[in-house]
């Protein structure tokens, strides 16, 4: 059931070179991963799915779903075999098979029978690249026909996906490396400055007159003299950036922003620089303001390692939803006989409640994102925003939270949608969110509540949503769901630090 075995490789140290390459290994879980397992785990209908890598003397898992152990030794790895194989290695029943009928795994708990493992191989233009490891997924009771045609494919596109969130990830490991450099010369640039490369300054309000030092004539590209009229230096300044310095109804220093950044075509060379602001007012006996003073620095460097993270995280989230849509685009030719189309579009929504997610994660740079912004994101998908009230703090929560935070609100609101308050005219949700602490370790508190809509009552069966609602946030199972005549009243609490902690 395998496809033709590869030769074998003469250098394994140069395998393992690879996979050390990526540095990965015995990292943190992280939620593009744990998608990739997931999609796996539904698409081949199995109890386990797993991104294992197999190394010198184990094989560790970065995502797994349905086994409890982080790494087995690499003699209990199935998928140790399967990086022999070209592409992908299948075996129906691990007892008929040579390689596993001794497996410890296979003979004592969990007693595991089906395997399929797509290989996870390094791009090379020249040959196959190097083998690190396998997207599989096992079964605890034998298949006989192994996987179907399209599950087989599915999975083969998967694991093309994991390959390119490895590379994803090495490329960003690798910025935040040059980001690092960067800053530290910038730092060393900034310490060389602080003897003569902060400018002051002092504006007379009323007479419209700035009164520099040398070195601010210097940041700024100007002849030194004594004074300058405002209106000189503020035409230096970029006319988008101007609002930045001054008000723009009345371009009167005393409703500018003390603290700003805005830019300057320097006099000097026409050079456009970035230019940091801080200041302070002296005000006269009847309230009003007599001077600005203040100091100026060029923060150019700084906003232009801003400027390239960005880019980078615009990209890496461009690229994300194009892999969230490519796996939406699997599911729906994999399952397009599904006796149940109102499965398959649960599937497609939640696809698209992590596209939600990853919009909310880029506005914030990739590192959280905001619980407001997060749950207007995911709604939004599947009801009248104006319908759900949202009450509480602005609170960031951290990028491996952000996910599953998604996929709950998301199942939340489809079920009010579909079945709850949402499903008539009248009705309409209050989410609310608190930290408490009680002299305790401070706890997020989410309830969502539903008024307005019919009685709520249990599921009949108990499905993803209901087994993701009752995981609470972020999986941490502090959930109290209740059917009330009233509609569903959900209480949702978890520690802080786990939420919000990088």
């Amino acid at each position: 059931m395998s496809d033709k075995t590869i030769p074998a490789m003469d250098d394994e140290t140069a395998r393992l070179d690879a996979l050390l390459a990526y540095d990965v290994l015995d990292t943190p879980p992280e939620p593009q991963f744990d998608d990739v397992v997931r999609v796996a785990r539904t698409l081949c209908a199995t109890p386990i799915a797993l991104v294992s890598l197999v190394a010198a003397d184990r094989q560790w898992f970065k995502a797994k779903l349905g086994l409890d152990v982080h790494e087995t030794p690499r003699d209990q790895s199935v998928c140790a075999h399967a990086i022999k194989e070209r592409e992908i290695l299948v075996i129906p029943d691990l007892t008929q098979d040579a390689r596993t009928r001794a497996n410890p795994l296979v003979t004592g708990g969990p007693r595991l029978r089906f395997y399929a493992g797509a290989v996870l191989r390094t791009p090379d233009g020249q040959g196959l690249g190097q083998p690190l490891g396998a997207l599989c997924v096992i079964d605890d009771k034998p298949r006989p026909v192994g996987l179907t045609p399209d599950q087989r494919e599915a999975l083969l596109a998967l694991a093309r996906q994991t390959m390119m969130l490895l590379q994803y990830r090495r490329a960003i490991s690798r910025r935040d490396d040059v980001v690092q450099r960067i800053h530290h010369r910038v730092e060393v640039a900034e310490s060389a400055q602080r003897a003569g490369g902060i400018g002051t300054f002092e504006i007379d309000i009323p007479k419209g007159r700035i009164f520099p030092s040398s070195e601010f004539c210097h940041l700024f590209g100007l002849p030194e003299q004594e004074a300058f009229d405002a209106a000189e230096i503020e035409a230096l300044v970029l006319p988008e950036d101007r609002d930045a310095i001054s008000n723009p109804a009345t371009r009167s220093e005393a409703t500018a922003a003390l603290d700003t950044q805005y830019r300057i075509r320097r006099l000097s060379d026409g050079a456009v620089r970035w230019i940091g602001r801080r200041g302070a007012f002296e005000w006269d006996d009847k309230g009003r303001p007599l001077r600005l003073r203040g100091a100026v620095q060029d923060i150019t460097d700084s906003k232009r390692v801003e400027a390239r993270q960005l880019v980078l995280n615009q990209e890496l989230s461009h690229r994300m939803k194009n892999t969230l849509a490519m796996v939406n685009a699997i599911a729906t030719q994999t399952l397009h006989q599904a006796t149940d189309p109102q499965a398959l579009d649960a599937f497609s929504r939640r696809i698209q409640a992590l596209g939600k997610a990853h919009d909310a994660l880029l506005a914030q740079s990739m590192v959280g994102a905001l619980i407001r912004q997060t749950i207007e994101g995911v709604v939004e998908l599947v009801a009248d925003p104006a319908r759900v009230l949202l009450d509480g703090p602005d609170i960031e929560i951290n990028a491996r939270s952000v996910l599953s935070f998604s996929l709950l609100i998301h199942e939340l609101a489809t079920n009010a949608t579909k079945y709850g308050s949402l499903s008539t005219p009248e009705g309409r949700v209050l989410v609310e969110w608190r930290i408490e602490s009680d002299g305790k370790e401070p706890q997020l508190a989410l309830a969502w509540r539903e008024e307005g809509g019919p009685p709520a009552t249990p599921a009949q069966r108990r499905g993803f949503g209901s087994r993701l609602i009752q995981s609470g946030l972020a999986g941490t199972g502090q959930a109290d769901v209740r059917y009330e005549s009233t509609g569903l009243q959900a209480q949702f609490r978890a520690p802080l630090a786990f939420l919000t902690t990088p």
